[in-house]
C-alpha cells in the first residue's frame, strides 16, 4: 500500500452560486432573481411586495417592489472565500459505486481560497477558483504559471438545481465550462489532473435577498463525496452520479476524489428563488 503515500489529491474549486442544468423540467428548478422597484401607473405602483427585500407581500398588488430575473440586476460579479479545503483521493471500497468511498490515498490540503465570477444565466454562474498555500504530503502543489503552492482551476460552470425538491434543497454542480479538465497542477512530481463534476448545498439565499451566500461541500468516513445525486445534469465523464476523478501521474492511476470545502460567496443583492 506504498503507493497510498504517492497520490496527492486535487482540489477543484466549487463556489457560490449553485447547481444544475436544463432539462425539458428547467422551468421548475431554482433560478436567480432580484428584487427591484415596481413599475407605476399613474400615481400607483403595480408591485407584488411591500418592501426593498420584497419578503412582505402587498396583497392589494399595489406594492413598489417586484422580484425580476436575473437580467434586471445592476451587476452579475461574484467574489467569494474559503477556509480550509481538502479534497481525499481513495481507491474505492465498491467498483460498483465508486463515489461512496473507500482507502483514501492521499489528500491536498489548501489553507484559503478565493473564486472570481458573474451570474451569466438564470440558473448558471462561471467562476475560477484559486487556492492558495496547497500542499500534499509536505510538497508544494501548484498549477502551472502560478506562485508555488497555488492552485487555479480552470473556468467553471455551476448550474442550479435540487438536492431534495420537497424539501427544497437547492445544490451546486461544479464542472470545467467545457466539460473537461476542470484542474491541473503538480505537486514537486506528482502531477494530478482533475474532471468531473461535484455538489454542493446552497444556503443563506435560499428564497431570501441577500448579499451573501454560502455553499458546503462534504465527504463522507471514506473521503467520497457527500452528495452525488439530485436533479442536475449527467456529467459526461461520470454519468449521472457527480463526483470528481484525479489522474496521478505516476503511477498513471484515475481515482474518484471527495472534496471538503465551505466558500462564501458575495455579490449583487439577489436571491436563489426554489
Amino acid at each position: 500500500m506504498r503507493r497510498i503515500k504517492m497520490m496527492g489529491l486535487c482540489l477543484v474549486a466549487v463556489f457560490a452560486v449553485a447547481a444544475v442544468a436544463v432539462s425539458s423540467a428547467s422551468a421548475a428548478l431554482p433560478e436567480y432573481k432580484v428584487c427591484v422597484k415596481a413599475e407605476k401607473i399613474g400615481k400607483v405602483y403595480n408591485g407584488k411586495f411591500a418592501d426593498k427585500e420584497c419578503a412582505t407581500a402587498e396583497p392589494k398588488g399595489e406594492g413598489k417592489y417586484e422580484l425580476k430575473g436575473w437580467e434586471s440586476a445592476k451587476k452579475f460579479g461574484l467574489k467569494g472565500k474559503n477556509g480550509v479545503s481538502t479534497l481525499d483521493s481513495y481507491i474505492p471500497e465498491n467498483e460498483a459505486e465508486p463515489w461512496k468511498g473507500g482507502a483514501v490515498a492521499g489528500t491536498v490540503t489548501c489553507k484559503s481560497g478565493k473564486s472570481e465570477g458573474e451570474i451569466t444565466g438564470a440558473k448558471t454562474a462561471s467562476i475560477t477558483v484559486e487556492f492558495k498555500t496547497c500542499t500534499s504530503e509536505g510538497k508544494k502543489c501548484t498549477s502551472e504559471g502560478q506562485k508555488a503552492g497555488v492552485i487555479k482551476t480552470k473556468t467553471l460552470t455551476a448550474t442550479l438545481g435540487y438536492i431534495n425538491k420537497e424539501a427544497k434543497t437547492v445544490g451546486s454542480d461544479v464542472e470545467a465550462a467545457d466539460k473537461g479538465v476542470s484542474a491541473a497542477f503538480d505537486c514537486e512530481g506528482l502531477e494530478i489532473v482533475t474532471v468531473g463534476s461535484v455538489i454542493g448545498v446552497n444556503t443563506g439565499n435560499i428564497n431570501k435577498i441577500s448579499k451573501e451566500g454560502t455553499q458546503t461541500f462534504n465527504v463522507n468516513a471514506k473521503g467520497g463525496q457527500e452528495v452525488v445525486f439530485g436533479e442536475f445534469p449527467e456529467n459526461a465523464m461520470t454519468g449521472p452520479a457527480h463526483f470528481l476523478l484525479s489522474k496521478i501521474t505516476p503511477p498513471g492511476v484515475t481515482l474518484p476524489s471527495g472534496e471538503k470545502t465551505t466558500s462564501v460567496l458575495k455579490g449583487e443583492k439577489e436571491m436563489i428563488a426554489a
